[in-house]
């Protein structure tokens, strides 16, 4: 209770960042663990604080997770071994994927307590993302598809990994022999473009001012960060000069999050989840004490934060990021 105290509070200071004051100043608090487990990463957060994920149990399965009142709950799988939550709504709907009794992999449905296996509708097997009127995208295989009040539609389009509250959706599409970042709005596809030298890009989230954030690549650039706004797209600068970046969330005031290799000198590269405000240089919002790796997820309108932190791979916990005063 303490832990979710604490996150409640500290996010009503948020304010200060949309205002022009000074960079924000971040705590970053522990989510915990399921009981037994020694992983936990957190993906999505809504506006009421709770949020979504993934962590291991005590048997050693890998279980989706909902973080509420400062607690871990485990959301349980179809049958399987391996659930992951990877999206929520401000209603609390959770969607995700889960392995089920035979083997095979299904999109979720979590709410009141209840998984609802989204596949009896027709083949969906992974959901990323829900919103308000609870339509959910995600993929079956190679396609990309939506489900919406019982019936699975296939989008047309190769990768669907975002859709906001007026159900314009985001993700990827092979343009021209090249997998480009798209926008699918009332049916009509729109390219995004990618960043000057590169060939490829994914558009990860999409808010509901219709800005997207994502990834464009280049066999010379590498992996850099975006943000597409008025029909233009512009990089989101890293942490060093050189190395990687990664755009992974936007919320409805403009602020995006991702990660960013922080240091040249390290294997890996030592990233670190960043916050970017209105596309200017990133703040570092660094790692938990001793940890040499995090990544930001997710960001909610209140400015909260969400992701993990650790040395990569299984080792790592889910956190979140909070401003303070």
């Amino acid at each position: 209770m303490k832990r979710c105290a604490l996150v409640l509070t500290l996010a009503m200071v948020f304010s200060a960042a949309l205002a022009g004051r000074p960079q924000p100043q971040y705590s970053i608090v522990d989510l915990g663990v399921l009981p037994g487990g020694g992983f936990s990463e957190a993906l999505n957060i809504n506006d009421r604080g709770q949020i979504v994920g993934w962590g291991g149990t005590a048997t050693g399965e890998m279980h989706a997770i909902l973080w509420e009142k400062g607690q871990p709950i485990d959301l349980g799988t179809l049958g399987g071994a391996m659930s992951r939550a990877w999206g929520i709504n401000n209603r609390g709907q959770v969607v995700g994927e889960s392995e089920t009794a035979t083997g095979d992999f299904h999109a979720f449905l979590w709410e009141d307590g209840q998984m609802i296996d989204l596949a009896e509708a027709g083949p969906f097997n992974r959901a990323f993302s829900i919103n308000h009127k609870t339509e959910v995208v995600g993929h079956f295989q190679f396609d990309a598809v939506l489900w919406r009040r019982g019936t699975l539609t296939d989008v047309g389009i190769g990768s669907a990994l975002a859709i906001n509250d007026r159900g314009v959706i985001a993700g990827s599409d092979n343009v021209g022999g090249e997998w480009r970042a798209v926008l699918l709005k009332r049916g009509k596809v729109i390219e995004l473009g990618t960043l000057p030298g590169d060939s490829t890009s994914a558009g990860r989230s999409v808010n509901n001012r219709q800005q997207v954030v994502g990834e464009s690549q280049g066999e010379a650039t590498g992996t850099r960060a975006f943000l597409w706004q008025h029909g233009e797209i512009s990089e989101l600068t890293g942490l060093i000069p050189v190395g990687s970046n990664f755009g992974r969330d936007i919320n409805n005031h403009g602020l995006a999050v991702g990660g960013s290799m922080s240091n040249p000198n390290v294997v890996g590269g030592a990233p670190r989840g960043v916050l970017w405000i209105n596309g200017e240089a990133p703040i570092n919002l660094g790692a938990l004490e001793d940890d040499g790796v995090s990544s930001a997820a997710a960001i909610n309108d209140r400015g909260l934060i969400v992701g993990f932190s650790g040395e990569g791979g299984f080792a790592a916990r889910a956190v979140a990021w909070v401003p303070r005063r």
